[in-house]
């Protein structure tokens, strides 16, 4: 299990630290496109860059957003057989690795759960969950993904692998920690 653990983390550091550079090249790709462009056109590029990337690009995206899911899976797996998480840490598990997944496409990832419709104590139904997807921009989805990195890597993953790992450095963690706070509702 411990060689397991090492193993996870290695893999998990290694997509944080490719992602990153992911991000960073395209952000430095999309400056030297709207260089000159008004602000609405920009903003424009910025929210499609993912349609206008180079196949090349969109694979290189496409291999990260899968090694992720591969990893996550075996994080999820690991979840489900500890005695010390419960179903809500598996589900917050999932929840990161889609966010985490659609960020790599410069997409934002939002779910809501089912909800029971009512009035004044009566029942007149119940709204079944919904997920969604939306368009983002390359410095945001980059934002999203390096917090929620932090997060799925240091909450319920830092129980499961018994120790506080983060692949950021513990600076980053913690300014993380403050942007966290402010996109709570």
């Amino acid at each position: 299990m411990l060689q397991d653990t090492r193993e996870l983390k290695t893999r998990l550091s290694d997509i944080y630290r490719n992602a990153g550079q992911y991000f960073q090249n395209h952000q430095k790709l999309m400056q030297q496109t709207v260089n000159g462009l008004s602000a609405s056109e920009a903003y424009r590029i910025d929210k499609e860059y993912w349609s206008r990337m180079t196949e090349e690009d969109r694979d290189i995206g496409e291999s990260l957003a899968s090694d992720l899911i591969e990893v996550m899976s075996q994080v999820a797996t690991a979840v489900r057989q500890s005695p010390l998480l419960d179903d809500a840490d598996q589900r917050e598990i999932v929840t990161y690795t889609k966010t985490m997944r659609a960020a790599l496409y410069f997409r934002s990832y939002s779910y809501w759960g089912p909800e029971a419709i009512h009035d004044e104590g009566t029942v007149f139904g119940v709204s079944p969950a919904q997920q969604t997807e939306e368009t983002i921009g390359i410095k945001s989805a980059h934002r999203l993904f390096r917090i929620l990195g932090c997060r799925s890597n240091g909450r319920p993953a830092k129980r499961l692998l018994r120790n506080r790992f983060c692949p950021c450095s513990r600076q980053a963690c913690n300014s993380v920690q403050k942007e966290r706070y402010s996109l709570t509702f």
